[in-house]
């Protein structure tokens, strides 16, 4: 528990996965690519745990190579809120898992 600093390396693969951890209320994940491929975000269960309002089976959020990096804030013990930024500092929202 706790926040955190993570950094991927996709290895070319845009379809490489990475798993947030078991939601623990007010964790902050910070995720930054060592690279630019990009990858698919989920949370630890998608059916039942949301990135951004969405959930499913195998549901995730696409991650592009030109963000700079992500943050996630575990809201509750079925929420994470995701928001992505640029190298010039824009913030965006990461799309909901799906």
């Amino acid at each position: 528990a706790g926040t955190s600093w993570v950094t991927v390396d996709a290895d070319s693969d845009a379809a490489h996965i990475i798993i947030l951890p078991a939601p623990v209320i007010g964790n902050i994940i910070y995720i930054q690519e060592n690279g630019s491929t990009g990858y698919e975000l989920r949370s630890s269960n998608p059916s039942s745990i949301a990135i951004n309002g969405g959930t499913g089976s195998n549901a995730e959020s696409e991650i592009g190579g030109a963000v700079a990096y992500i943050k996630c804030v575990c809201t509750s013990s079925t929420t994470w809120i995701c928001s992505q930024y640029a190298a010039d500092g824009t913030e965006s929202r990461v799309e909901a898992a799906g």
